[in-house]
Parts: C-alpha cells; sequence; structure tokens
C-alpha cells in the first residue's frame, strides 16, 4: 500500500494512490457505515454507564512484559493480539469495516480510522515493545515502511527475487509483486524452508501464515536495527556449477565479513530430509566434487566463531557423462581427446571450436568418435568437448581451452644395445634450433637421460638396455614448442654390418656377438624389408656369413634370437652389382696366376668343383665346354 489512503469525505471516497484491494475493502465499508454508525451511538448511549471504568480493547490487551530484546518483544507482543478482528476497539466485533484499535493509535488519514491497518499493526507492536520510530517506522502505508528499510540499507530481497536472506523472528516481511508491496506482517519463525508470520488485517483479523521462502508473494523483507540484540550475521549466497557424473560439480559462493569457516552441506533430494548425502567442513571457495547422478540441494554455511548463518538453497540435477582430456600436440603432431566410457552410451561426438565454444560454427565435429581421438590442427587456441549420447538425448562434458602451437612432429626408428637409434622430425618454418630430449623412463621424472642441444636431423645414438620417451623442443629464439612424446624400449642385439660383394664375389654379413643369445637369423629383401617375401633367410647362420647375390638393391637385418624371443638389428641397405668377368680369373683376385691355373688344372682332374661364375671364367676358349684347351691356352696368357 501507499503512503495515501482512500477516505469517506463530503459523501464520496477519494483515491489517494491505493491499490484495487484496499479499494475495495472502503468500498465494502460505505455501505454499511451509516448503519452501524447509528448503531454505535445507541450502544455507546446505552453501555456507557455499564462499561465505566473498563479499559479499552481489554479482550485483546497487551500482557506481555517486555524483556529489552526487541526482536523477541515485538513478536511477543503480536503474539498477545492474535485472533483480534477489526470493527472495534475491543477485536471482538465481526466485521469489515477496517475499524481497529491500531488505526486509532495510527492516527486519523483524512479525517478517519477506517483504512487498511496491516503495516499500523506492525507500527503499533513495536510501539508496545519499545521500539523507537527509528528502528520501526509508524506508519500505515506498506510503501512507506519497505522505502524505510531500503533507506536504511536493511532491506533484503526474497527468494523470488533473486536474494539469499533467510528471515529471522522480529523481521517485517512484505508480500506483493516486484518492488510494489501491498501487505505486510511480522515473522514469528523460520525453520531455512518455511517463514511463520502474525500479521494484521489478515482476512479482517490479527491471524498467522506459514508460507513457503521461495514463493512469489513473498517480496523482501525490512530487518530492524534492533537493540539489545546481536544483529543477524550476514549470509553468503551460493552459486552451483553443475558438472556430471564424471566431472566436477562446482560450489563457490561470495566471502562474507566476519565468517571464520564455510561449510558446504548437500542432500541427495530435498535439505534435511534424512541424513546429508555429503558435508564438507571448512571448505575451499571454490569446492569441486565429481558426483553421481541425481538430484540435490545444498547450501553454505557460513560459520562466526559457535555460530552460523545458512545460504540460499539450490537445486540442480547431475546427469551421466564423461570428463575430457586433452593432451596437446603442435602444427606437426596430433593432438589426443580422450575421456571415460559412460554406460548405456550410444556414441560419443567431439566438438571443436578455434576460439570460443558456440562462437560461430565449430572448427571441427567428429560425430561417433572413436577413443581416443586424434588429429593435427593447425596453430590457434581451442575450446572442445565431448557429448555423450543416449538414443536421442545428450549430455556434455567439461569444456577444455587449449593452445597448439608451431612445432615439429618426431619419430623414432629404434635401434637395440649395439645398433644406433634414429630420432627424426619435420623442419618447422622460423625454428631456430632443435633439442632432442631423451629420458630413461618416463618424462621429467629425474634429470633427462640424454640432451642433444642444437641436434641435427636426424640425430642418431646408441642407447642401453631400457624404456625411454623422448621428445624434440622447437626453439624460436628464446622461445620453444616441443613435441610429441615417443617411447620406446631398447633391447639387446647387435648391429649388422655388410661387406658388398658382386654377382661373382661373395658378400659377407658379419655382426657383434650379444650375451645369452641362442642364435642368429640373416634375413634379405631384393628392394624394402618386408615388402613381399624375403629373397633369402639364412637361419641359425654362422658369424660371419657369407653369399654371392645376384645384381640389384637389397635390405638385410639379423635377428638375435634369445630362446622364444628375439631382437632385431639395424637394416642395412645395400647394392650388389655385376661383376666385370676377367678370362681365366677362376679365384677372383683380378689377376691371372699360376693359382688360376692350378685350380683349373685340380678341376679338370676332377680334384674339385667351380661355381657357375669360376666355370664361366675358365672357358677360355668360348666353346661351351671346359677342357685340356682351356688350361692349354691359360698357360698361354701365363707365359706370353
Amino acid at each position: 500500500m501507499d503512503t495515501s489512503f482512500v477516505v469517506f469525505k463530503k459523501g464520496k471516497y477519494t483515491n489517494f494512490g491505493l491499490n484495487e484491494k484496499e479499494l475495495v475493502q472502503m468500498k465494502t465499508c460505505r455501505r454499511k457505515w451509516l448503519a452501524r454508525w447509528l448503531a454505535a451511538c445507541i450502544a455507546v448511549v446505552l453501555g456507557m454507564g455499564m462499561c465505566a471504568g473498563l479499559p479499552v480493547s481489554a479482550a485483546y490487551e497487551n500482557t506481555y512484559t517486555n524483556t529489552g530484546n526487541q526482536r523477541a518483544d515485538i513478536v511477543a507482543v503480536a503474539k498477545t493480539q492474535i485472533g483480534y478482528h477489526e470493527g472495534s476497539l475491543e477485536g471482538t466485533t465481526n466485521s469489515s469495516n477496517n475499524y481497529t484499535k491500531y488505526n486509532v493509535w495510527n492516527g486519523k488519514i483524512e479525517g478517519g480510522y477506517r483504512y487498511a491497518w496491516c503495516h499500523a499493526f506492525v507500527s503499533w507492536c513495536a510501539n508496545q515493545a519499545g521500539i523507537g520510530t527509528d528502528i520501526v517506522p509508524k506508519t500505515a502505508g506498506t510503501s512507506t515502511g519497505r522505502s524505510f528499510f531500503v533507506n536504511q540499507g536493511t532491506y533484503r530481497q526474497s527468494a523470488a527475487n533473486g536474494g539469499s536472506y533467510v528471515p529471522q523472528a522480529g523481521d517485517i516481511i512484505y508480500y506483493g509483486s516486484g518492488s510494489s508491496p501491498s501487505h505486510v506482517g511480522i515473522v514469528s519463525d523460520c525453520d531455512g524452508s518455511t517463514v511463520y508470520t502474525i500479521e494484521g488485517n489478515y482476512s479482517n483479523k490479527v491471524g498467522t501464515r506459514a508460507i513457503n521462502l521461495s514463493n512469489s508473494y513473498i517480496i523482501g523483507y525490512g530487518v530492524p536495527n534492533y537493540k539489545g540484540v546481536v544483529p543477524p550475521k550476514p549470509a553468503p549466497t551460493l552459486t552451483v556449477s553443475t558438472g556430471n557424473s564424471s566431472i566436477e560439480t562446482t560450489f563457490s559462493w561470495n566471502t562474507v565479513e566476519g565468517a571464520t569457516e564455510y561449510d558446504v552441506k548437500i542432500w541427495k533430494g530435498t535439505v534435511w530430509e534424512g541424513d546429508a548425502y555429503l558435508v564438507e567442513w571448512g571448505a575451499s571457495n571454490p569446492y569441486s566434487v565429481v558426483l553421481p547422478e541425481g538430484t540435490y540441494q545444498a547450501y553454505v554455511d557460513a560459520r562466526f566463531g559457535s555460530d552460523m548463518q545458512m545460504s540460499n538453497i539450490v537445486e540442480f540435477t547431475v546427469k551421466a557423462g564423461c570428463k575430457l582430456n586433452v593432451e596437446v600436440g603442435n602444427s606437426s603432431a596430433e593432438t589426443k581427446f580422450t575421456w571415460n566410457d559412460v554406460n548405456n552410451a550410444t556414441g560419443y561426438d567431439v566438438k571443436i571450436w578455434k576460439g570460443k565454444a558456440w562462437e560461430g560454427d565449430p572448427y571441427l565435429v567428429e560425430w561417433g568418435a572413436s577413443n581416443p581421438y586424434s588429429v593435427i590442427l593447425p596453430e590457434g587456441t581451442y575450446q572442445a568437448y565431448v557429448d555423450t549420447r543416449f538414443g536421442s538425448d545428450m549430455q556434455m562434458s567439461n569444456i577444455v581451452e587449449f593452445t597448439v602451437k608451431a612445432g615439429c612432429k618426431l619419430n623414432v626408428e629404434v635401434g637395440n644395445t649395439s645398433a644406433e637409434t634414429k630420432f627424426t622430425w619435420n623442419d618447422v618454418n622460423n625454428a631456430t634450433g632443435y633439442d632432442v630430449k631423451i629420458w630413461k623412463g618416463k618424462v621429467w621424472e629425474g634429470d633427462p637421460y640424454l640432451v642433444e642441444w642444437g641436434a641435427s636431423n636426424p640425430y642418431s645414438v646408441v642407447l642401453p638396455e631400457g624404456t625411454y620417451q623422448a621428445y624434440v623442443d622447437t626453439r624460436f629464439g628464446s622461445d620453444m614448442q616441443m613435441s610429441n612424446v615417443v617411447e620406446f624400449t631398447i633391447k639387446a642385439g647387435c648391429k649388422l654390418n655388410v661387406e658388398v660383394g658382386n654377382t661373382s664375389t661373395e658378400t659377407k654379413f658379419t655382426w657383434n656377438d650379444v650375451n645369452n643369445a641362442t642364435g642368429y637369423d640373416v634375413k634379405i629383401w631384393k628392394g624394402k624389408v618386408w615388402e613381399g617375401d624375403p629373397y633369402l633367410v639364412e637361419w641359425g647362420a654362422s658369424n660371419p656369413y657369407s653369399v654371392v647375390l645376384p645384381e640389384g638393391t637389397y635390405q638385410a637385418y639379423v635377428d638375435t634370437r634369445f630362446g622364444s624371443d628375439m631382437q632385431m638389428s639395424n637394416i642395412v641397405t645395400f647394392n650388389v652389382t655385376k661383376a666385370k668377368i676377367q678370362i681365366g680369373d677362376l679365384n677372383s683376385d683380378n689377376t691371372l696366376t699360376t693359382a688360376d691355373a692350378v685350380l683349373l688344372q685340380r678341376y679338370l682332374l676332377q680334384e674339385r668343383t667351380l661355381t657357375q661364375s669360376q666355370w664361366q671364367t675358365a672357358d677360355l676358349n668360348a666353346d661351351g665346354t671346359v677342357n685340356g684347351f682351356d688350361l692349354a691356352l691359360l698357360r698361354q696368357k701365363l707365359v706370353g
């Protein structure tokens, strides 16, 4: 109600800004006023003798003795008036004319006492409790009363208007819409969810009400600066950022002056129904925790020593979902997205924005992504999340922000304890250098095993047995960008060396012996290893192993066997060229000597055999037969 009223004046009602409800009340009075005025006059005349000496409103006297605790006293005074009905000073007449002792005490408005009296009742109770008008104003207007507390800075918004204040006994409760009050009462109690009140002009009498704190009819509370009581402690406002069944739900609140600690209290369901699901005593702000699926209510208690003040209650629902992790690569190495699997999920969609999520179209969406999902992204800052699908429904994961920088991708060609391990990478524009960093075990656990500052590409080194992790830092002046991390294992093994022959002479394969080896297998491909079947495999080869190979390009390695296990050597690439044949040079020493004649003679005497290439060399007269004529020609060459 406003500060002006509807009054009967010169046979008319004058509207000074009252609301419709109050106008209806006054119009009702108009029809009854003349008849009741006459009856009241007769009653006064007849009853003056009988009523002589009776106090006014004897039926609803304030019998309470004030204690000095003004917050308690105003409630106690109000309780003595419960049941008082408008219509007479005594409050025992069942009427609806707005005539009450509270209005008579408050004073005439535009020459009369018949006006809406809810705030006059509040002011009367305050006066009876010894509370000055500097604490609770003397007024019949609800707008005036509310404005008094607003101007003092002691007005608190209701939950429906976005507030978090939990009222206490003695507070003044305002009802209405938005910031426009139409009714008022005195708070007698509050249990955190329901507020209990005593109100004048409640169905034409002093009555009580129980109403939920979140009811939109409540617009706010005047919190008087009572004397004789400790003022109420300020309450924090709780905000909840809901996660899912895999990522944290975060609880945050404003810092309250004087608070010594905060306790987060969470119920699965409704607060105070059964035990709390979780209480975090002395919680840090913000406080985060992963909660299982379900609907929750939570609040924060601000502690002031042994006292405490409760925040607003927040209800939220946690759904099933996953947590996204991003292992950032660079402009050459893949960025990897991983997440935990969720029961009953029908699929996962990875959604990546360059910049902020939902600003413009996504940079990339991988529908039905496999876990993990990897992709090379260009330089830039990104945000990404995973939608977990449950049929037509979906649940979003956490959002991860990450930055992809220019860099290289490391590749490792693993050797063994005898053969070099080779590190190669792609060159990056504007790079000023590359540093190869190798750990035995996990990167960054202890000191690196080896760092090659300013490494050449490729970089090769023989490493002892063990498991390693390595990466390359690409340097851009004083800045640097790390490559992907590669894990590899070095095992005991040999290093293969190849002494290349030609189509007439043997190619020799040699290697170092390895402790505990049970055998060696030489494997030779014509072309690339593992492309098709090998050209030749010598199982259990002796060291050295020699063989004449036809013209061509080959790759070969040696497998060192350790029982049923084996370890591959380095791969050697080599070319076998066609031999230049010198007629008569049977021992292939590129010189004709008597040794060649002896070999041919022994062949003719059937004391030895010739290889195919030796036989071709021995056929000096090229008649397709090796015989005494060829030996004669050879001797002739030796003499001449």
